[in-house]
């Protein structure tokens, strides 16, 4: 799709001489002015949707604003883990200081949930094997 002259041409016509002529034939009662009007303003936002979706499409279809928008996200990407890094730097050398806990503590408390987690669906497990589970809780021995 191109930017065609008659586009230009129909948006021209419309805006600059249509249009305000319908509207000074409505300001002055002429009856037909509003039906004028509506076809002029019709006829300019056809013209400007046909130019808009010209200059859009022209716009994708450069291989440079692809390029641009990746280069940009791979950028922004690298950037994104540089201060991941950097904050887990700032942690675990400041974070005993101010009362944070070190990665060690971390790591056991990581696997003290996975070891309650695992306790926790077997204890599950047992109560559905049990009859009369379905009623109520029961005590499992």
């Amino acid at each position: 799709m191109y930017q065609k002259p008659e586009d230009w041409r129909s948006l021209f016509e419309a805006v600059l001489f249509e249009l305000p002529a319908g509207m000074q034939r409505l300001l002055l009662g002429a009856a037909d002015a509003g039906v004028e009007v509506e076809q002029s303003a019709s006829k300019a936002h056809h013209a400007w949707t046909s130019l808009t979706g010209a200059m859009i499409d022209a716009v994708y279809v450069r291989t440079g604003f692809w390029d641009a928008v990746l280069d940009n996200l791979n950028a922004v990407l690298r950037v994104q883990r540089l201060a991941q890094a950097a904050a887990k730097v700032l942690v675990a050398a400041l974070g005993p200081s101010i009362g944070l806990a070190s990665t060690s503590e971390i790591d056991a408390l990581e696997d003290e949930i996975i070891r309650l987690r695992r306790e926790l669906n077997d204890l599950h497990r047992k109560l559905e094997l049990q009859p009369g589970a379905e009623t109520g809780l029961r005590r499992v021995k």
